[in-house]
């Protein structure tokens, strides 16, 4: 992903990247990659990452700062105004992203997305940044009867749920970049991301891919916790790391992609299916256990299209199949290189 044409390179020699959520999946791997360029082609980009706290940042991406173009700098995602670095341009990846943690914490849940969101708006409006992207969720797209959404398509989303705090603040979120960009000018994009997932996942992610992956090597029954009808829709995590980056650079200041695989529908079932029957032993099957559904977002049988990111120029390269197989050979060479 860091080698590919696709991407005008050229455009971060030189200048200034403030990338937030680097101790989770995409964040560190935006990192990476701008690291990984500067040793193989001496770009000079640095990397401001604020952090919440220096000491664990410093454990969970020791990899990173062996670097020396990267800031490290302690605060609340809130309080970004207070880094004394400007930056060229931003890539806003922090936001919760646990399930259970948006039922038992909304409150939380929705300042941390909201306040955050304001934050990053607010430092690339006093450091007249060049370009801002943030992510967003698929999940905003809500509840629908629609068989392809596109956009500004959105079905509804229930207000007596503690669940719909994390979509019903995203879609806020997104109105919070969409207002700045018309008020102020800030050149602000979202990018509506699918669930994603592949190499570079913490080995004690607990969503739903991580718990299939951990129960096939573990010669257990995948069990489902929903009726597994929901369509899978998801990106690889190479395939994310260049949508999101292609946004920053060539996307429309105010809009919204979404970044997403068009593969064939698939449904959560399905998948668990499939790998039992591919990767299981030992009459691995799988099972249900619906007594905690209300941690889940509602079953949604959509297909939300891609057509516009494409058009700026992103084409996905890998099928959830080829992810499945990447992720498990990459948490076995994971286990066996720390033992």
């Amino acid at each position: 992903m860091a080698e590919t044409e696709s991407i005008n390179w050229s455009e971060f020699n030189n200048r200034t990247i403030l990338i937030t959520g680097t101790t989770g999946l995409l964040g560190h791997l935006l990192a990476k990659v701008f690291i990984y360029r500067n040793k193989k082609y001496s770009c000079n980009t640095s990397l401001i990452l604020p952090v919440r706290n220096i000491v664990r940042a410093k454990r969970s991406i020791s990899d990173i700062l062996e670097s020396g173009n990267v800031k490290l700098f302690e605060t609340e995602i809130e309080k970004l105004e207070q880094i004394p670095y400007k930056a060229d341009y931003v890539i806003h990846c922090a936001a919760p992203t646990q399930s259970k943690f948006f039922v038992s914490y909304p409150i939380e849940t929705m300042d941390a997305i909201l306040f955050g969101m304001q934050s990053v708006l607010k430092y690339a409006q006093s450091n007249d940044c060049t370009s801002v992207v943030w992510l967003s969720s698929m999940e905003v797209f809500g509840q629908s009867e629609m068989t392809i959404m596109k956009e500004n398509d959105l079905g509804s989303l229930s207000l007596s749920k503690t669940r719909s705090s994390y979509p019903q603040a995203k879609r806020t979120a997104e109105l919070y970049a969409y207002s700045y960009n018309m008020e102020y000018g800030i050149p602000v994009k979202t990018v509506r991301l699918a669930q994603t997932f592949g190499p570079g996942v913490s080995l004690k992610d607990n969503r739903v891919f991580m718990q299939f992956c951990n129960a096939i090597r573990n010669k257990e029954d995948i069990v489902l916790q929903t009726t597994g009808e929901t369509v899978s829709n998801y990106c690889y995590t190479a395939d994310a790391i260049i949508g999101i980056l292609k946004v920053l650079l060539d996307g429309k200041d105010g809009e919204t992609y979404t970044l997403i695989n068009d593969d064939p529908s698939i449904t959560i079932r399905d998948i668990a299916e499939w790998l039992v029957k591919t990767y299981g032993k030992d009459n691995q099957k799988v099972r249900f256990d619906l007594s905690h559904q209300e941690k889940y977002a509602e079953v949604n049988r959509s297909k939300f299209s891609n057509e516009k990111i494409k058009q700026i120029g992103w084409n996905p390269q890998f099928s959830v199949k080829d992810g499945y197989d990447r992720l498990l050979k990459y948490i076995e060479e994971s286990e066996r290189e720390s033992n």
